[in-house]
């Protein structure tokens, strides 16, 4: 029955304006004319929202007074901020998990300079032939490809580059500062704005997941670090 049908589609946080306006009317136009439902049974969400009322469904949480949800992508990440189970304010700042892959200011095409590039490049080898033409030729001046892609590249087949317990061994430290800013950057946006400290903070995005992949052993610290951050801000 399309008249008990809703149809919920999602956007990222940067969407905004004209740009949404579009993209709301080709979805409310479509869904018309294509299933018969009306435009007021069309819902638009923010992708950094929709995680939190599925964590909320799951009953993962039981504070609703204050919370965070911190969406990390690969460009950017995303903060919804929640009381009493209703969207307060958001924002998005250009600071996902790329820049960890990136090389800093350094932007020229071809840059190497990445640490975690530097460090393992001659490391990482694949008995797979395939993977290691294809590793050698992106680290090659030819492909173009930068550290972000290369890095990618080795996490994507990280079953063959043994990758990830290098990251934990070595880079341990640089996801925990970049864990740290965001659990900052977002306690100062908080504060600035008179809102309340947030009693629960969550995490999605695939740039998170950095968090169960690399520091999944430290979550008490991760919290103790949450905490120190936001005792001091409020």
């Amino acid at each position: 029955d399309v008249n008990q049908t809703k149809i919920v589609w999602f956007r990222p946080l940067s969407f905004r304006g004209s740009l949404k306006d579009i993209f709301e009317e080709i979805w409310k136009n479509a869904s018309s004319e294509i299933l018969g439902i009306p435009s007021s049974q069309v819902l638009c969400l923010s992708e950094s929202e929709a995680p939190y009322y599925y964590y909320s469904k799951k009953g993962t949480f039981k504070a609703i007074e204050s919370v965070a949800l911190i969406d990390i992508g690969g460009g950017s990440t995303d903060m919804v901020c929640f009381n009493n189970n209703k969207p307060r304010f958001a924002n998005s700042v250009h600071f996902g998990c790329d820049v960890l892959w990136g090389n800093g200011y350094n932007q020229f095409v071809g840059a190497k300079d990445n640490g975690i590039f530097q460090k393992f490049q001659d490391i990482i080898k694949f008995e797979d032939a395939d993977l290691a033409r294809l590793n050698e030729y992106m680290k090659s001046t030819d492909s173009g490809s930068s550290t972000k892609d290369i890095i990618n590249f080795w996490i994507d087949n990280a079953n063959e580059s043994h990758v990830v317990s290098l990251l934990k061994q070595y880079f341990r430290p640089v996801f925990l500062y970049h864990y740290a800013s965001i659990i900052y950057y977002l306690a100062k946006m908080i504060k600035s704005i008179g809102e309340r400290c947030p009693q629960t903070i969550l995490f999605s995005g695939n740039g998170s997941k950095y968090i169960d992949g690399f520091l999944h052993s430290e979550h008490h610290v991760l919290e103790l670090l949450a905490n120190v951050i936001l005792d001091k801000e409020f």
